[in-house]
């Protein structure tokens, strides 16, 4: 739609619309091409209306709607029933403007940019959750293409018993709620620095932003901070700076490693050992390109004599702040056999990727109250010494699961994990064929998961051939030919 369409219309935005993170106050602004309103990072603020024009009664009433969720403005005739006379597709990177609350903008507010220092801050996150300009094109059947998959870390935490920790997600979270998740989030250009854009080769790669948001979200999401002093030895901090540091960089008024070296602390990007990276597959509305790290916390000093392993109760974390409510409810060490138990039995929701790892750490880690530092140690040694090996190496693993076949006579559904997704197969990038994961895919999220090989999963479909017929033949069958091919 060409400006000279609409020359003599007005663009207005009702009392309370939310423009970015601001409320706008009712103003009129020259209906033309976005671009020429929010010009990249030099926002020129909104033009002089033409009195003339607003009087002329044609979009006087509160008519325009803005709508930043689904990145569309439109136009509407009050004098004609309501009806749509254009629209436009915004581009929500550049929708953070602010303007005046006077009609005419002054030369000095134009000089102040797109944001203003002391709404700078207020906005990042904003921004950070905002989807881009290419998560939302349209291909040549006017189908919406695939969501870009959002950079995120998450960190498979041990502690110094050699348990793992899981935070329960609240019921009403917008990403895997009610779930046992790890400690994790989307990468924070604003705290962890510039993720590679999706066109770039570092996209799915481990790197520094990674590795820092990792570090961040593990301290907002569970309190605990993975840096080290001068000396080397890890950051202790009062309670009352670790609550008051978390609300300080959950709402971004202070970066996170300014914050942190105010303390006397450093980042442990060095502590953290890349374990798997999970792309989600295409096909949910939200999709994430996740690097997983393993870290261990430093061992006791003594033989423990911990609280029992069979123990279920959870331990509260402070409530974080965040824009909307809450993100976790509880977060607890557990032994990773016994999340496995968990989440085999239904008792827990948990999603592929934890599950997996977990299975992966449990062979590993096997927690008892009257382990020995030495023993503990040996333990841990074992578990570096693998997630630093393996053919593809772990460090290099890139996971996007998929169905391998269809649905088994339990209902539930065999995962590949060969799959890198996002096309990385062509630049060299593996997943791991050896293991598939069987979960039930049910409203409230994954259950009855169990982790299997490939030749188990073979040999159960063969004898279940050999019992009821050809009841699952097809599915043998579909596998079968699948890795001829692979072969090939």
């Amino acid at each position: 739609m060409s400006p000279g369409h609409f020359k003599n219309a007005y663009l207005s935005y009702n009392q309370q619309a939310y423009f970015g993170k601001l409320i706008v106050p009712q103003i009129l602004i020259p209906f033309r091409p976005i671009a020429r309103i929010c010009r990249s990072t030099n926002c020129l603020g909104p033009p002089a209306p033409n009195p003339a024009r607003s009087r002329s009664g044609l979009f006087r009433l509160p008519s325009s709607v803005l709508d930043l969720v689904r990145n569309h403005v439109a136009i509407n005739s009050s004098k004609s029933g309501n009806r749509q006379l254009a629209s436009a597709i915004t581009f929500p990177r550049l929708s953070t403007c602010i303007f005046s609350n006077a009609r005419f903008c002054s030369q000095e507010v134009r000089d102040r940019g797109p944001l203003w220092d002391a709404k700078q801050k207020q906005t990042h996150r904003l921004r950070d959750k905002m989807s881009r300009v290419e998560d939302h094109q349209i291909t040549e059947k006017g189908k919406k293409s695939p969501s870009v998959p959002k950079p995120s870390s998450s960190v498979v935490l041990i502690s110094p018993t050699n348990q793992v920790l899981l935070l329960h997600r609240v019921q009403t979270s917008t990403s895997f709620p009610s779930a046992h998740v790890f400690p994790g989030g989307n990468v924070s250009e604003f705290h962890d620095g510039r993720a590679p854009e999706p066109n770039e080769p570092g996209r799915h790669v481990d790197g520094p932003a990674y590795r820092l948001a990792a570090i961040r979200e593990t301290f907002e999401e569970s309190g605990i901070a993975l840096a080290h002093t001068s000396s080397g030895r890890l950051l202790e901090l009062s309670e009352q700076d670790r609550e008051t540091g978390r609300k300080l960089i959950h709402s971004g008024k202070v970066p996170f490693r300014q914050w942190l070296s105010e303390k006397g602390g450093t980042p442990d990007v060095d502590g953290l050992i890349p374990f798997t990276r999970w792309i989600t597959p295409i096909g949910p509305p939200k999709r994430f390109t996740t690097q997983m790290y393993l870290y261990f916390l430093p061992t006791a000093s003594r033989v423990l004599d911990r609280t029992p392993l069979s123990s279920t109760e959870e331990t509260l974390i402070p409530t974080p702040t965040p824009d909307g409510g809450v993100e976790h409810t509880a977060a607890q060490f557990l032994p990773p056999q016994k999340w496995i138990e968990l989440a085999s039995s239904g008792k827990i929701i948990m999603f592929p990727p934890q599950f997996f790892l977990l299975s992966m750490v449990a062979q590993f880690l096997k927690p008892s109250p009257s382990l020995s530092i030495s023993e503990l140690e040996q333990q841990r040694a074992q578990l570096r010494e693998f997630a630093r090996g393996g053919d593809p190496l772990w460090s290099e693993v890139c996971i996007s699961p998929a169905a391998l076949i269809g649905k088994l006579g339990d209902g539930r559904t065999v995962m590949a994990l060969d799959n890198p997704g996002e096309g990385l197969e062509k630049k060299g990038r593996r997943g791991t064929k050896e293991y598939v994961i069987i979960t039930e895919f049910s409203k409230g999220g994954p259950r009855r998961l169990q982790l299997k090989t490939r030749k188990e999963v073979m040999q159960d479909l063969k004898d279940d051939v050999k019992n009821s017929g050809t009841a699952y033949s097809h599915h043998l069958q579909h596998i079968q030919t699948k890795n001829t091919r692979e072969k090939l």
